[in-house]
């Protein structure tokens, strides 16, 4: 059983769309040919160096997500109506623009928008933008992120020393130095029902959240050897699925870990590592419809029509004589 990659590779992208793609961030690339940094320290100065020169109105706090809503407006420069949300934080440290407790800030519902989540702390980089009559916005250009990963921002933000990591490249730091104790990791095989490795399929792991909006949802193409490995996972609990498609015999392989046809949840905690998680691919039901309906639905039916005109025949002919 063997399955086009290439075919996975494009169901994933059009699945998940690269936001480099639908969004255009020109920010980076001031900061490369201004700064040219080169550490994670003189990247961040860097970058706050150009928000200080280039949108000097930019506020920029500490904040916990309360509650968000999703608006509808004229929030383009073509004044098209689109949604987009108005997330109120509650601010823990102020570093740029006035000192309040309570911030707006719309960002929106494309691809282009911060996906924020209630209850997380963020530091958020937020520019003016009266469009809407909100007053503050900001995009996935910025550099508003999570909290817990934003900390050499945060130490150049409060004038803090440099910390040994902040003095790494940006590769090394983000692909090799990265703390592994404060990730969680999902990792497993995948097979087919009677034990087989299934190969260059695909892996969906989406973590759950209960405020109301989309979860987020990581995928990947498991290996040659229908191994799969999510790395770098926040907390929280999280469902795992797949799929796949038998070209030999031209079905689907559907399959999710369940119990009893319940979703079994996968419990992620900080630094912890869930390994062994077999996901099993069955056929999907509705391959299995299609590919048994001639012989178990129709060739019965036709049986009984028969039947049924065999005995009008019959009876029409005693009739007659």
């Amino acid at each position: 059983m063997r399955r086009a990659f290439v075919g996975a590779l494009l169901s994933l992208l059009v699945a998940f769309p690269s936001v480099v793609l639908a969004c255009s961030c020109t920010t980076n690339f001031l900061t490369e040919q201004l700064y040219h940094p080169r550490t994670v320290r003189q990247w961040d100065e860097a970058r706050l160096a150009t928000v200080d020169r280039f949108s000097p109105g930019t506020t920029i706090f500490e904040g916990t997500v309360e509650k968000q809503d999703v608006l509808t407006g004229n929030v383009s420069k073509l004044q098209t109506e689109e949604k987009y949300r108005l997330v109120t934080f509650r601010a823990k440290r102020v570093y740029r623009g006035p000192s309040q407790l309570e911030f707006v800030v719309q960002t929106g519902m494309s691809s282009c928008g911060f996906d924020f989540e209630t209850g997380e702390q963020y530091i958020v980089f937020a520019y003016r933008d009266d469009r809407t009559g909100q007053g503050l916005a900001t995009s996935i250009c910025s550099d508003t992120g999570l909290l817990q990963d934003s900390a050499p921002m945060l130490r150049v933000l409060r004038g803090d020393p440099a910390a040994p990591e902040d003095l790494l490249d940006r590769e090394t730091y983000y692909h090799r130095f990265r703390d592994r104790s404060q990730w969680g990791s999902v990792c497993g095989r995948v097979t087919a029902g009677n034990g087989a490795t299934v190969a260059h399929s695909l892996v969906y792991l989406v973590r759950e959240r209960h405020d109301g909006f989309p979860p987020r949802k990581n995928a990947q193409v498991s290996k040659p050897d229908g191994t799969y490995c999510f790395e770098y996972l926040y907390s929280g609990t999280y469902f795992l699925s797949g799929e796949d498609y038998d070209t030999d015999r031209e079905i689907r392989l559907v399959g999710s870990l369940s119990e009893n046809g319940h979703p079994l949840p996968i419990s992620v905690g900080v630094g912890k590592s869930v390994a062994n998680v077999n996901l099993v691919l069955h056929e999907d039901p509705r391959d299995w419809i299609r590919r048994h309906a001639f012989v178990g639905m129709v060739m019965p039916a036709t049986a009984v029509l028969a039947l049924v005109a065999f005995w009008l025949v019959r009876r029409k002919t005693r009739v007659a004589s």
